[in-house]
């Protein structure tokens, strides 16, 4: 039984293995390094192997513009066979010296990407050197076309040497675009040409793309450059066509969308107009916005042939900003006006009689909040009529300056505490009685604060009045 197993184990590993080559590919290079002249282009043995089911299609590539790849043969790989061809690197406008040239190879209409370093040595003086075509560039075309007028597309080209192109064949094609036209390129010259193509009106509306190829003859030889592919639409006669004027000020931009039918029938639709959550909150539309589809402000257009709607919307950050300018005044005059002195008073019991309070505890607690001195600083506070002063004062606080009793309001008692400095805290305790026992609880009056600001201004604060709750 336990020979049995390993044999198991095996014949599982084995049964995998296709699946994960299945998913891959490799790419091999040799030699290892070519020597050539600047105007010789270096060869090297590529194989290709793969285990795909069918027949696989293969690209090669360098990401650096310094280099011409080409294949000898196609790149259709059958599965499970190793496929060996040569590539040719040419370099482009280089000095002599050794490279390393970066070489990608993509399996078609995927993401697989297997890359390698093709070392290069290159022979010759500088002023030797053959510039060889280079190109590149971009071109645009309006993301929805009209199929009756005239498409304009735009193509930016730059001449990456220093010869003369005086003769480059552009190609522009599409599903629906096929024209081919003439432009010229001075050394190491940037241009932009504007070139106008028509198609058949009764072409039906889809999405397309736009490839332009540029080709620069040497020798009878071709040089080809590809421009990145654009992404575009063919409109059909009868959709909504809107155009946009934006008027900005400040805080405020309003929006004019006319909606046009140019096509040939009644059209009824929505018309939507994207717009963030924030900005909705301050944006009103007239007329009113039917509903909001995900984030989208959606209107319900009928139009007859030729005919247009207006739609305006306006949207508003005014009131937005008066809040926290308001918020802002606010703010710094909570803190310009705000006592820099804060009091707080707090009583705790010490002890009971009879089921209710007999004693307390009382701490004032001072804190100058401010970055300035506070001067001439006294601490008015009164004992409740019910209760009376105890003598003995703890050490290390404050005695009172000053008690005066009062008939009806109870025992005034006054602390002089003098200047406090910035950040500074103080503490003051002192000790009541009552006279009878206190049922349930008592509210302590607030204590009265008074100082002279470091510019020289009276002022007073209040502390909070505290209740004790005694329960018994």
């Amino acid at each position: 039984m336990s020979a049995v197993r390993p044999i198991l184990w095996l014949a599982i590993v084995m049964s995998l293995a296709p699946v994960v080559l299945a998913q891959d590919f490799s790419a091999e290079f040799n030699p290892a390094q070519q020597t050539i002249s600047s105007d010789q282009a270096a060869h090297y043995n590529m194989t290709l192997f793969h285990n795909y089911q069918g027949v696989e299609f293969f690209e090669v590539y360098s990401p650096e513009v310094l280099w011409d790849i080409r294949t000898k043969d196609p790149l259709n790989v059958q599965p499970s066979t190793p496929f060996t061809t040569t590539i040719m690197v040419q370099p482009l406008n280089i000095n002599p010296g050794t490279y390393g040239v970066p070489v990608h190879v993509k399996r078609t209409g995927s993401t697989k990407v297997r890359k390698a370093i093709l070392y290069m040595e290159v022979t010759g003086s500088p002023s030797a050197l053959t510039y060889l075509p280079a190109v590149r560039g971009t071109a645009e075309i309006p993301a929805f076309v009209d199929p009756r007028e005239d498409i304009v597309i735009t193509v930016y080209l730059e001449n990456q040497n220093r010869r003369n192109l005086s003769d480059l064949d552009v190609k522009v094609r599409s599903d629906v675009i096929n024209q081919d036209y003439k432009a010229a390129l001075g050394p190491l010259e940037r241009k932009t040409f504007t070139f106008t193509a028509r198609v058949d009106s009764t072409v039906a509306p889809q999405q397309d793309t736009l490839t332009v190829t540029i080709i620069a003859t040497e020798k009878d030889k071709g040089f080809q450059f590809d421009l990145p592919p654009v992404d575009y639409a063919v409109r059909s006669h009868g959709q909504l066509v809107p155009s946009i004027e934006v008027v900005k000020s400040f805080l405020k931009t309003a929006r004019m969308i006319t909606i046009t039918n140019n096509g040939n029938i009644v059209i009824q639709e929505p018309f939507s107009f994207p717009l963030p959550w924030y900005a909705r909150l301050f944006t009103r539309a007239s007329p009113k916005p039917a509903r909001t589809e995900q984030g989208q402000l959606v209107w319900d257009i009928a139009l007859n042939v030729g005919h247009t709607s207006e739609l305006r919307v306006t949207t508003n950050y005014i009131p937005l900003a008066i809040a926290i300018v308001l918020a802002a005044i606010i703010t710094v005059l909570y803190y310009v006006l705000r006592s820099p002195l804060v009091v707080k008073k707090s009583a705790s019991v010490l002890s009971t009689r009879e089921g209710g309070i007999s004693e307390l505890k009382v701490l004032l607690e001072l804190k100058n909040r401010s970055g300035k001195p506070i001067r001439h600083t006294t601490i008015v506070d009164l004992v409740p009529r019910i209760a009376e002063l105890l003598k003995d004062h703890e050490m290390g606080t404050i005695a009172p300056s000053k008690t005066v009793r009062h008939e009806r309001k109870g025992t005034i008692v006054k602390y002089e505490v003098g200047d406090v400095m910035p950040y500074e805290e103080r503490v003051i305790s002192y000790k009541i009685k009552s006279t009878l026992s206190i049922l349930g609880g008592v509210s302590l009056p607030v204590a009265v604060a008074r100082f002279v600001t470091h510019n020289g201004r009276e002022r007073n604060t209040q502390s909070n009045a505290p209740k004790v709750n005694f329960l018994g």
